[in-house]
This record gives C-alpha cells, structure tokens and sequence, in this order.
C-alpha cells in the first residue's frame, strides 16, 4: 500500500494535538533541567564554603597550641590517675587515703573495702570501693566530700547513704561506694618475669 500526500495530511485537531504533547514535553524537560541546575548550585555552594573554611584553617597557626594544649591536658589527667606496680599496691593507698581523710575527720566505727581486682568500665580500670562510718556531726560529711574533690587523685562517689534520726543519740553514719581509675606503672609491667 502506498501513501499518498492526502493520507499524511493532518487534521487541524490532530496537528494541535501533536503541538501539546510537544509543549508539555519541553515544559518537563525544562523542569528537570532547572531542578538539575539548582541541586548542582547547592553542591557548588556547599564546595565553596567547606573550601573557605578548610583555607582558613589551613591559614591559622594554632594546631601546634592545640596539641600542646592537649598534651598538657593528658598530662594533668595522668597525674590524676591512681598508678603503681600492680593493683593490689593501688588499692592498698586508695584504702589509705580514704582512712587517712576519715581519720583527720574523727570517723568513729570506720571500715573501708576496696577490692583489689581491676573492673572495666569504658576502657578504664577501675577498682571499687565501700565505705562506712560515723561522724560528729552531719558539717563532718560535707568535710569529707570536700577533701574528695580536692584529693590529688580521681575518687569518684557513685552511691552513699546519709543516715541521722533525731531519736537515735548515736552520731549521724555515712555509708558509700565509689571507684577510682588506676594504671599499671609501665616500669613494674617491664621488669615482669625477669630475674
């Protein structure tokens, strides 16, 4: 069958027809061409402000503060930190240390437990603690919380019991629990197992 110029020609209808579906197309085409251009704006934005920022970084000087900052930081913490060949001796002058604040405070009926086998907690050894006692007055356990915070090494408090009844004559008791971060002296773990 052969066509002939009549059987290509369009009906005006038909001619519209194909005009909308052509605008509609371009209409598409060019929304997705502006949401394209706008994402690609963004990104080029977004290049354009973490390259300022990473040149003004790079232009400041003050990396070398910041580590020494850091480094002395590190230092003080480790200077915090309760350290000795083994824990057994840590928690020996932990045991110490809590009844030598104690003492200074007057406890009656002291008894201080610290156990000697390192707990992890985060990564960090600990050794665990509890403590009862009896204090003359109630300003005693404020005394003691005191010498805690100002202690040279790390006591942290995790539980206690304030204990006073008005009838009960007896002097106001303090019951607690806490830990303490230890290391292991890297000289004693360096001299193990030689003569």
């Amino acid at each position: 069958m052969k066509l002939t110029p009549q059987d290509i020609e369009m009906t005006p209808l038909a001619a519209y027809g194909l005009l909308f579906i052509a605008c509609v197309l371009g209409v598409l085409g060019l929304e997705r061409f502006a949401s394209a251009e706008t994402a690609l704006e963004q990104r080029v934005i977004a290049a354009q402000t973490e390259l300022s920022t990473l040149s003004a970084i790079r232009e400041t000087d003050h990396w070398a503060d910041r580590l020494a900052q850091s480094s002395a930081a590190r230092q003080a913490l480790q200077a915090e930190i309760w350290q000795g060949p083994t824990a057994g001796v840590i928690a020996a002058e932990l045991q110490q240390s809590l009844r030598k604040i104690s003492n200074d405070l007057k406890f009656d009926q002291l008894q201080v437990r610290v156990d000697p086998e390192p707990a992890d907690s985060e990564g960090v050894s600990m050794l665990t603690f509890e403590m009862t006692g009896r204090a003359r007055s109630s300003k005693d356990f404020a005394d003691f919380f005191q010498a805690i915070a100002v202690h040279d090494k790390i006591i942290i408090i995790d539980e206690f019991d304030f204990a006073q009844s008005l009838r009960d004559r007896r002097p106001p008791r303090l019951a607690m629990s806490g830990r303490a971060p230890i290391q292991l002296s890297s000289t004693a773990a360096g001299t193990e197992g030689q003569p």
